[in-house]
């Protein structure tokens, strides 16, 4: 019992450096006042220096569950000296690729999606929270090609809809390409980690400030393969990159809502798409 504790412990202090990081550093402006669109109020002022600390954390956990991430983004059509075309990677981090076996994590994400779940959403389950997760990844890809911000800005954090305007004006045609993919070439997804990000301790718990739900999703898309895919519906992850994985891009996104004092809606954090390496 005192080792489970530890773990689940142990896992939640690094996840909610890495969960927290992508919600709070975005929604703030580098003078340290809170955004005006965050909803209910659940960003604390931070100056740049805390930022830049949390970014550290958040890169030192994530890169333990990622695949080396070393190229820059946007270099698929990068040629290195051995004639190998680069895959394309919308940014470095993170890239989780494959659900983690690690004992801790899975069950400190149950704890977390259970207190969420009978605290705060009854009818939460992660099955219809992936169904609306890969609605929303087509249409963020088709948002960001066609640069519609207008409605991107509808799905994600301001800071985030920023970031992401500044990577479109230097993609090239062939990361473009990437982005040119349909609702039914969404065929996978788990929810890799949940956090509740003030209720971990007792203390915390009864605490009367505001309270963020985080989850973080890893989406498969395969595209130009629908004769495997009647063969194969609803693949595993370890299936999908054993016989797949040329053809395959991976989506990371990140989900956050205010659930106190005021229950707000979802938001979307962070999102990269990569090729599989």
């Amino acid at each position: 019992m005192l080792l489970s504790q530890r773990l689940v412990r142990d896992y939640a202090n690094g996840v909610h450096r890495v969960l927290a990081f992508s919600y709070s550093t975005s929604a703030l402006h580098n003078n340290g006042a809170v955004s005006a669109s965050v909803n209910c109020g659940c960003a604390l002022p931070s100056t740049s220096l805390q930022s830049r600390q949390r970014r550290n954390h958040a890169l030192s956990f994530v890169d333990r569950y990622s695949t080396s991430a070393t190229a820059l983004p946007n270099s698929r059509a990068k040629v290195t000296g051995s004639g190998r075309t680069e895959r394309f990677q919308l940014l470095s981090h993170p890239q989780i690729l494959l659900p983690s076996f690690d004992v801790g994590r899975r069950l400190a994400n149950f704890c977390h999606q259970t207190y969420y779940m009978m605290r705060y959403e009854k009818e939460y389950s992660n099955e219809g929270f992936l169904r609306g997760v890969e609605q929303a990844v087509p249409l963020m890809a088709e948002y960001l090609l066609k640069e519609n911000w207008q409605r991107m800005k509808n799905l994600t954090q301001p800071d985030l809809l920023a970031d992401l305007r500044r990577l479109r004006a230097d993609m090239k045609p062939s990361d473009l390409d990437c982005l040119k993919f349909e609702s039914d070439d969404v065929v996978s997804s788990f929810v890799f980690a949940s956090l509740n990000s003030k209720e971990w301790r007792l203390k915390q718990m009864l605490d009367t400030t505001r309270t963020i739900f985080v989850n973080h999703a890893v989406v498969y898309i395969l595209r130009g393969e629908k004769d495997w895919l009647q063969k194969h519906p609803r693949p595993s992850p370890a299936r999908l990159l054993a016989q797949q994985r040329k053809n395959v891009l991976v989506c990371n996104i990140q989900f956050a809502r205010c659930v106190h004092p005021v229950l707000a809606e979802w938001r979307i954090t962070s999102f990269n798409l990569f090729e599989s390496p």
